[in-house]
């Protein structure tokens, strides 16, 4: 079998043959060859063999699997058949490109943003300025949402929470939409609503504060410890499980989810300065021109006295 190496790609179907061998070395021997023409899918026949209860295959599959761990990809000419189907792996597991938040990816944003900038220090010209953005672009959830944060930071409850239920028809799930929509309701005196959305809130918050429980768990120490002591103390629905959850994700190292929980923070409360230079800094480059938009609406909102929640 060694020597059928020689004949290149021309070997496959030989060794391919090999592998229905009865004996378990020339099986073992065949995957090892078909493993050095390039064929990668012949590594789980190997682990399979060793869960046969019998010395032989066992033996005969870590013989060749370490044959193969030896084997230096890097060594190899770029046109040797191994590397060409490593090659081509990489390419096909390599993940997506990040498009960021799907929110975010309204091209109107980073105009609004930087009209904003320009508004921070007057609650309502930015109310005029969301107002007309939202006019223009009825479809915009962002301006939406963030025009409701600032109406309710003005006791404008009853708007304010027509702007949070539109945007919930869009994406039911949202922790910081239900959260204020409940409290909003509650505001205005409508209980109806303010069970069902009680109901909703409850459901949701400790779905996710049991995730982050479980997750919290699986790193127990230090930090993770401390992270625990705070979550055992967010029993009842709170935006600080935010903090939390972003925390725990961004150790996981899943970005996507870091910055969808950043944005539904960001437009819940849009006066918060820190919450939004956290967000341009991560921001990737496909959204540049929204993250230079919001680097310089986050420098604007800082120190300001605003009452626009944050």
């Amino acid at each position: 079998m060694e020597t059928m190496l020689f004949s290149g790609p021309g070997a496959v179907p030989y060794l391919t043959n090999g592998l229905r061998d009865p004996a378990p070395r020339v099986r073992a021997a065949a995957a090892k060859g078909l493993f050095q023409l390039g064929q990668l899918e012949v590594i789980p026949l190997l682990t399979r063999m060793l869960l046969i209860p019998s010395p032989v295959p066992v033996l005969s599959a870590c013989h060749a699997l370490g044959q193969l761990m030896r084997l230096q990809p890097p060594t190899l000419r770029s046109d040797h058949p191994l590397s060409l189907s490593l090659s081509r792996e990489a390419r096909r597991r390599r993940p997506p490109a990040i498009a960021g938040p799907l929110v975010l990816r309204d091209p109107s944003l980073p105009e609004l943003f930087e009209k904003l900038s320009g508004t921070t220090n007057d609650t309502n010209a930015t109310i005029e300025a969301l107002q007309h953005h939202v006019k223009v672009h009825p479809t915009s959830r962002a301006a939406r949402r963030m025009l409701a944060a600032v109406l309710a930071g003005m006791d404008r409850a009853a708007p304010a929470l027509a702007l949070i239920e539109s945007c919930l028809a869009e994406q039911p799930g949202v922790l910081a939409d239900l959260l204020d929509a409940y409290r909003l309701a509650m505001r205005i005196g409508d209980l109806p609503r303010a069970e069902r959305l009680g109901h909703k809130v409850r459901d949701t918050y400790g779905a996710l504060l049991d995730a982050c429980l479980e997750l919290a768990h699986s790193s127990r120490g230090g930090p993770a410890d401390q992270l625990l002591d705070r979550l055992f103390h967010l029993r009842e629905p709170s935006m600080n499980l935010y903090s939390a959850m972003i925390q725990l994700k961004a150790k996981q190292g899943d970005v996507e989810t870091v910055l969808d929980l950043l944005t539904e923070l960001l437009l819940a409360r849009p006066g918060n300065a820190t919450v939004a230079a956290r967000l341009a800094a991560n921001l990737p480059p496909a959204l540049s021109e929204l993250k230079s938009a919001l680097a310089q609406y986050s420098r604007a909102s800082a120190g300001t006295s605003s009452p626009i929640p944050a």
